[in-house]
Protein backbone atom coordinates (compact mmCIF):
# COMPACT_ATOMS: atom_id res chain seq x y z
CA UNK A 1 0.00 0.00 0.00
CA UNK A 2 1.66 3.08 -0.85
CA UNK A 3 2.23 5.44 2.50
CA UNK A 4 0.40 8.98 1.95
CA UNK A 5 0.07 11.23 4.91
CA UNK A 6 -2.01 10.55 7.23
CA UNK A 7 -6.00 12.55 6.75
CA UNK A 8 -6.79 15.25 9.11
CA UNK A 9 -9.14 14.35 12.08
CA UNK A 10 -12.20 16.00 11.14
CA UNK A 11 -13.75 17.14 8.23
CA UNK A 12 -13.39 20.91 8.45
CA UNK A 13 -9.63 20.21 8.73
CA UNK A 14 -9.73 17.97 5.46
CA UNK A 15 -11.93 20.82 3.19
CA UNK A 16 -9.36 23.66 4.58
CA UNK A 17 -6.46 21.31 2.64
CA UNK A 18 -8.50 21.33 -0.19
CA UNK A 19 -9.47 23.85 -3.13
CA UNK A 20 -12.76 25.26 -3.81
CA UNK A 21 -13.45 22.49 -6.78
CA UNK A 22 -12.56 19.67 -4.48
CA UNK A 23 -14.28 20.61 -1.64
CA UNK A 24 -17.82 20.20 -3.49
CA UNK A 25 -16.58 17.12 -4.31
CA UNK A 26 -16.00 15.58 -0.87
CA UNK A 27 -19.19 16.85 0.18
CA UNK A 28 -21.13 14.36 -2.34
CA UNK A 29 -21.18 10.46 -0.35
CA UNK A 30 -18.91 8.56 -3.04
CA UNK A 31 -16.10 10.57 -2.30
CA UNK A 32 -16.86 10.61 1.58
CA UNK A 33 -16.90 6.56 1.09
CA UNK A 34 -13.21 6.58 -0.47
CA UNK A 35 -12.22 9.28 2.23
CA UNK A 36 -13.79 6.34 5.20
CA UNK A 37 -12.05 3.46 2.74
CA UNK A 38 -8.63 5.61 3.03
CA UNK A 39 -9.09 5.24 6.86
CA UNK A 40 -9.60 1.77 7.24
CA UNK A 41 -6.93 0.64 4.81
CA UNK A 42 -4.46 2.30 7.86
CA UNK A 43 -6.01 1.44 10.47
CA UNK A 44 -5.75 -2.09 9.37
CA UNK A 45 -2.23 -1.45 8.06
CA UNK A 46 -1.83 -0.77 11.98
CA UNK A 47 -3.41 -3.74 12.78
CA UNK A 48 -1.11 -6.21 10.65
CA UNK A 49 2.16 -4.51 11.91
CA UNK A 50 0.97 -4.98 15.54
CA UNK A 51 -0.02 -8.87 14.69
CA UNK A 52 3.03 -9.65 13.01
CA UNK A 53 5.12 -8.44 15.88
CA UNK A 54 2.86 -10.08 18.16
CA UNK A 55 3.34 -13.51 16.03
CA UNK A 56 7.20 -12.74 15.69
CA UNK A 57 7.98 -12.22 19.75
CA UNK A 58 6.13 -15.04 20.40
CA UNK A 59 8.20 -17.45 18.63
CA UNK A 60 6.92 -17.48 14.54
CA UNK A 61 9.76 -17.00 12.28
CA UNK A 62 9.51 -14.68 9.53
CA UNK A 63 9.25 -17.57 7.18
CA UNK A 64 6.23 -18.95 9.14
CA UNK A 65 5.35 -14.91 8.93
CA UNK A 66 5.86 -14.70 5.55
CA UNK A 67 4.58 -17.69 4.17
CA UNK A 68 1.15 -16.67 6.04
CA UNK A 69 1.36 -13.28 4.41
CA UNK A 70 2.00 -14.69 0.45
CA UNK A 71 5.27 -13.20 0.54
CA UNK A 72 9.03 -14.46 1.31
CA UNK A 73 11.35 -14.50 4.96
CA UNK A 74 13.48 -11.83 3.89
CA UNK A 75 10.39 -9.44 2.32
CA UNK A 76 8.71 -10.04 5.34
CA UNK A 77 11.87 -9.27 7.45
CA UNK A 78 12.27 -6.14 5.21
CA UNK A 79 8.95 -4.81 5.49
CA UNK A 80 8.34 -5.51 9.43
CA UNK A 81 11.70 -5.87 11.04
CA UNK A 82 11.99 -2.90 12.46
CA UNK A 83 9.62 -2.37 15.30
CA UNK A 84 7.78 0.93 14.60
CA UNK A 85 7.95 3.92 17.33
CA UNK A 86 5.24 3.80 20.21
CA UNK A 87 3.45 7.06 19.36
CA UNK A 88 1.62 7.12 22.73
CA UNK A 89 4.59 8.85 24.52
Amino acid sequence: MRQGRELPNTYHELLDLLPYEAQMGIRRAPTRRVIAARRACEAAERELVEAVWAAYESGDSWLTIGTILGISRQAAQQRFGRRPADDTG
